[in-house]
């Protein structure tokens, strides 16, 4: 299962929890900071990017191993 597309992500600070609701959409696999991605926003040394997507599992996965591999 590919699972690029439009994801929901927020930016906080390094030190805060998870956001309760995410600020925006993000096309991945492409860099916040691209024109391509949609955000076109940059990072501080002291801030964090949060994803989140929901997947569907298959119903032909059930009582199978699932291994996600995020490549960066």
């Amino acid at each position: 299962m590919n699972l690029n597309g439009v994801w929901s992500y927020s930016i906080t600070g390094k030190e805060d929890l998870k956001p309760e609701k995410l600020e925006g959409k993000i096309l991945v696999p492409f860099p916040l900071e691209s024109s391509l991605s949609g955000v076109m926003k940059y990072l501080t040394q002291d801030q964090v990017i949060w994803y989140e997507k929901e997947i569907t599992i298959p119903k032909d996965w059930n009582d199978k191993k699932i291994l996600l591999h995020f490549g960066g």
